[in-house]
Order: structure tokens, then sequence, then C-alpha cells
């Protein structure tokens, strides 16, 4: 049987950089992605959400400052890594999705 497997890093494309890491597309071993935490969770009301939650009336929050997500999710676009964010409130996957659209537009996945 074979096994295959994938690595994400969990590291800026900056940190990557410096310790010499690139996308690794070997079919057996992939080490191509960096992971980013947008959010929390729904459990905790962590996540963040648009409209605020009916039991706490909080709206969640970012794991880390909106316009630095969506610059470490498009600089790693550009340096060809394949990006996993985890994003669980609907703000935070439209801050998600509008990163990947700008990188997207920046350059395709197809220039890659």
């Amino acid at each position: 049987s074979l096994i295959r497997l994938g690595f994400m890093h969990r590291l800026d494309p900056k940190e990557a950089a410096a310790r010499k890491l690139t996308p690794q597309r070997d079919p057996d071993w992939q080490t191509n992605t960096l992971k980013f935490f947008a959010d929390g969770i729904a459990g905790a009301r962590t996540a963040a959400v648009t409209t605020p939650y009916h039991d706490s009336g909080g709206t969640g929050f970012f794991m880390r400052d909106e316009e630095e997500l969506e610059r470490v999710i498009v600089e790693s676009h550009l340096d060809g890594w394949q990006v996993a964010v985890h994003s669980v409130g609907d703000r935070a996957i439209l801050r998600v999705i509008g990163a990947l659209e700008r990188a997207q537009k920046m350059k395709s996945w197809r220039q890659l």
C-alpha cells in the first residue's frame, strides 16, 4: 500500500524564507503549505462573526491583525505556497476569501 503525507508549516512566509524552506511538491511527501489561524471556534464564542452571538453579545476575534493576516496570505501565495487557513466565523471567512481573491488577481494559480 502507498502512503502519501502532507505537512503544513505554521510559519509566515518571511519565517519560511529565513529557514530556507520552499514549497516541495513530491507526490509522496509534500511540504508545500503554510497554515494560518484567522479566528477561534464557535463553541468558545471566539470565531469572528458579523452578527453578535445570542448568548454573549460578542462577535469573536481574529487571532492576528486582519491586515497582517491578509498580507501573509497574499505573500505566501506569491511565494508559491499553498495556503491553508483555519477560519470558522463568517467575518473571518470573508476576510480570507478576499485575501485569496487579491492574491489570485496578482498571480494566477496556473502561474505557480
